[in-house]
């Protein structure tokens, strides 16, 4: 017996199939302003303010992490000098201190990267150099790009480019977990917290740009992205 084909089944149709109205796929529509790129800056203009020796440790270490803060209060040109002024109080309470503190057009150190500054608990301090960014963590991700913050972040990019290139620290961004693997790079106040449960701040914030702050970093040091 000659094999048989199977009986072609047509679908039923729906009540589409009598439309004759074209159908449009279009691209949602893109925001009213895109934020900038962050571009390290060429150059930066840095000052020097020692923070009180009460307010840091004297025991030499190599640091591995740079954490990224904020100061969550102070946003502005010369903002960093108040901020470096208030570490270099002998009455400073809590006691504590960062590396650096960064402003819209400046940048000051405060302590000597050999040394642990007193910024994000025990496990971070002796691990990494900290940079305080003039900026408050409920910042919106486009008020990270305004004109106060956008030349604060090229002037960071810069100086943390800089320092990793210095300490032989590789410009890739830290998760909590990768810093339990005692990894090196770049993290976040935020992810310290998580890593190690000895502090309980979250800044820079959830609408910090870290992914294209990284990126400007390793633009700087001629990296790919």
């Amino acid at each position: 017996m000659a094999n048989k084909l199977p009986p072609v089944v047509r679908p039923a149709l729906g009540p589409f199939d009598d439309d004759k109205t074209p159908t449009t796929s279009r691209p949602p529509p893109l925001p009213a302003t895109i934020p900038p790129l962050i571009v390290a800056a060429p150059a930066m203009q840095m000052r020097r303010k020692p923070a009180h020796p009460r307010n840091y440790g004297h025991v030499e270490r190599v640091p591995r992490i740079i954490v990224v803060h904020c100061t969550d209060g102070h946003e502005g040109p010369t903002k960093d000098s108040d901020v470096a002024a208030m570490f270099a109080n002998p009455t400073l309470s809590p006691r504590r201190s960062a590396h650096y503190v960064v402003d819209t057009d400046s940048a000051t150190q405060c302590v000597d990267d050999k040394l642990p500054a007193w910024h994000c608990g025990r496990t971070g301090n002796e691990r990494g150099i900290g940079i305080e960014l003039c900026g408050r963590a409920n910042q919106t991700y486009e008020q990270w790009h305004d004109s106060l913050s956008l030349p604060m972040l090229q002037i960071a990019a810069r100086l943390i480019a800089d320092l990793c290139r210095r300490h032989e620290i590789p410009a890739v961004y830290l998760t909590s977990p990768e810093l339990r693997l005692n990894r090196s790079g770049i993290t976040t106040h935020s992810s310290v917290s998580l890593a190690w449960g000895e502090s309980s701040h979250t800044d820079p914030g959830p609408n910090f740009p870290m992914v294209k702050f990284v990126n400007a970093v390793r633009v700087a040091l001629g990296l790919t992205l």
